[in-house]
């Protein structure tokens, strides 16, 4: 897939995001820890690597984890152990917490601890989506940068960059549809790249499997939303939920994930008894005809509805 074979390997590569490129390039040992928060798919973990790059360390002492797998005290512990150890790659490491927000609260106190003492040939960089989830104690260890969604312009140089390298002939109606579709994230750019580069698409073929991936892409964030909806979560757990989701995503957006992942549940074989298929339909259908989900404010009106149905109220 594209977006992994065309990953920045040089703080020159990375497009857009000049004020952390600035600030990182300079970075020298000893660093303090550095978060990184933004949507997926926005270049957190890229440029996570690029600084262990610009640092000297060596690839085999670059640790990268994903905290949502490894999420509890003992993993986060074995983990910093084998990163405080040294190596015959060299003496400096650097240590990526992808998704930190996924520890658990124990692991998280844990790291607290140990950030207040980082070793000074040692480096650690944490990425998050949801910075929510993260306990403040532990968000003060940081510097904290946000990165934000690229700018039309800068996508269409990565996206230039790319169809030059991969020598793919993609028409400037089809870059247009491309670079509109995908509100500023370059992940969701390469990897809908990789669904449209086939010359033989039609306009209304490119515009209906770039409708698909956008909902396939938002409906990763919006799935957690759908799933607190259906368990009976509280609301004011719903009503954080869509709080961060607001920030990335617009209303319509949501309501469009919402209707996909829906409908794909009552599709799937795992649904078989007959109330909750009746209730998923349900919700489903308030879902559907929800259209008044184009302002923040009727998002959560409409929502809150799908609440109270949920509830038997």
């Amino acid at each position: 897939m594209y977006h992994l074979t065309h990953r920045p390997s040089s703080w020159d590569e990375v497009v857009g995001q000049e004020v952390i490129v600035s600030k990182l390039r300079k970075a020298i040992f000893p660093l303090p820890p550095y978060m990184l928060e933004g949507g997926r798919g926005l270049g957190k973990t890229s440029m996570a690597l690029v600084l262990g790059k610009s640092l000297g360390i060596a690839k085999g002492n670059i640790i990268e984890i994903n905290c949502v797998h490894y999420s509890t005290k003992a993993s986060i512990e074995d983990i910093y152990r084998n990163f405080l150890r040294g190596s015959f790659h060299g003496s400096s490491k650097l240590l990526v917490l992808d998704e930190i927000h996924g520890m658990s609260s124990a692991s998280q106190q844990f790291l607290l601890k140990e950030l207040e003492n980082l070793p000074s040939e040692r480096a650690v960089i944490a990425c998050t989506t949801t910075v929510e989830k993260v306990i403040p104690t532990l968000l003060d260890r940081f510097v904290r940068y946000r990165v934000k969604p690229l700018s039309d312009s800068n996508l269409k140089i990565i996206l230039d960059k790319v169809i030059k390298e991969e020598g793919i002939a993609l028409s400037r109606w089809k870059k247009v549809l491309l670079i509109k579709s995908v509100d500023g994230n370059p992940r969701n750019l390469l990897t809908s790249l990789y669904k449209i580069e086939d010359t033989s698409l039609s306009k209304e073929d490119v515009e209906k499997i770039l409708e698909v991936a956008s909902v396939v892409n938002d409906g990763e964030d919006v799935l957690s939303l759908a799933k607190m909806l259906l368990s009976g979560s509280p609301w004011e757990a719903i009503s954080k939920e869509m709080t961060v989701l607001l920030k990335k995503l617009t209303p319509d957006s949501i309501r469009i994930a919402l209707v996909s992942i829906y409908s794909s549940r009552l599709l799937s074989r795992y649904v078989t008894d007959e109330k909750d298929t009746l209730e998923l339909t349900k919700v489903f259908l308030e879902t559907l005809r929800s259209n008044s989900f184009l302002e923040k404010a009727n998002l959560i009106l409409s929502v809150r509805h799908l609440y109270l149905i949920i509830k038997g109220e």
